[in-house]
């Protein structure tokens, strides 16, 4: 089953970004997903080149799109990272919403 872009995604990241600014943050992980999900494994993303979102497949590609659409407009900002290294690769990314 593919993952898709949850229908009450504005109440969830609205929830998300609030709780975090609560607590003084200026970012929030909205997502994780395989560096699988990347055409390069997450080389791109690991080395911080600016091209990254053009690695990106399926879900992860829906929700940078998603970002782009509708959260960039209101200011937001993302930021992408491998999250771990498991034997010695890239395994997870997480995409942080910054404002």
């Amino acid at each position: 089953m593919s993952r898709e872009i949850h229908p009450d995604v504005f109440e969830r990241v609205s929830k998300a970004v609030r709780a975090a600014a609560e607590r003084g943050e200026r970012e929030v992980q909205v997502v994780r997903f395989s560096s699988q999900d990347c055409t390069d494994g997450g080389r791109a993303i690991n080395n911080f080149e600016p091209e990254w979102p053009d690695t990106l497949t399926g879900f992860a590609m829906r929700a940078y799109e998603f970002q782009q659409k509708e959260l960039e407009p209101q200011g937001y900002k993302l930021r992408a990272q491998i999250m771990d290294f498991p034997g010695g690769v890239p395994g997870d990314v997480g995409i942080c919403l910054r404002w």
